[in-house]
C-alpha cells in the first residue's frame, strides 16, 4: 500500500479545516471537475463514535458552501458519507485517523490476514496490537490491503 500525505490532495486542507471545526475528522476527500460541473466526495468520521446521517448532513451543509466559494461555482454535486464499519483503507495516511480501531491487513510475506488494533502509524509503517497480545510493526510496502474490522473493537 502507498502513503500519500493528505496535504498533497487538492483542497483537502481547506475541507479538513471546515470538517474539524464541526468536531469531525476528514477521512477521504475527492474533488473532480466533470462535464456536468464539480463532483465532491467527502468521508467523515465522528471521533465520538457512530457517524450517522445527521452528522453527514451537518458537514454537507457547511462544507458545500465553503467548496462553492473555493471552486467559484454553484454547479457542484456533493456527497458526504461515513467510513462504514468495514472500510477498505485506500491510503496509508488514514491509519492515523483510525488509531485504536480494529483492523485487518493482508500481510504479503505471510500471504494471510493479520488482525489487530492500530496503536500507531507514520509515513512508512503501522504498529498493531495483534490479537495474540503482541505489538508488531508492518512496513506499508509489505501490506497488500487493509480493512477496518469492527469485530476487533471488542478486543480493546
Amino acid at each position: 500500500m502507498e502513503y500519500l500525505s493528505f496535504d498533497k490532495i487538492p483542497w483537502f486542507k481547506d475541507a479538513r479545516d471546515v470538517v474539524e471545526s464541526l468536531g469531525y475528522r476528514l477521512v477521504e476527500f475527492n474533488c473532480i471537475k466533470g462535464s456536468n460541473g464539480w463532483q465532491v466526495r467527502a468521508v467523515v468520521l465522528n471521533p465520538e463514535g457512530g457517524t450517522g446521517i445527521d452528522d453527514c448532513s451537518k458537514v454537507h451543509r457547511i462544507l458545500q458552501t465553503r467548496m462553492e466559494v473555493l471552486l467559484d461555482t454553484q454547479d457542484l454535486y456533493m456527497e458526504v458519507t461515513s467510513p462504514g464499519l468495514d472500510r477498505n483503507i485506500k491510503n496509508c495516511a488514514e491509519f492515523e485517523i483510525f488509531k485504536d480501531f480494529g483492523i485487518r491487513i493482508w500481510y504479503v510475506p505471510l500471504s494471510d490476514w493479520v488482525y489487530g488494533t492500530i496503536r500507531s502509524s507514520d509515513n512508512e509503517k503501522i504498529t498493531l496490537l495483534c490479537s495474540d497480545g503482541t505489538e508488531k510493526v508492518f512496513p506499508y510496502g509489505e501490506i497488500g490491503k487493509a480493512k477496518l474490522d469492527y469485530s476487533q473493537e471488542a478486543v480493546k
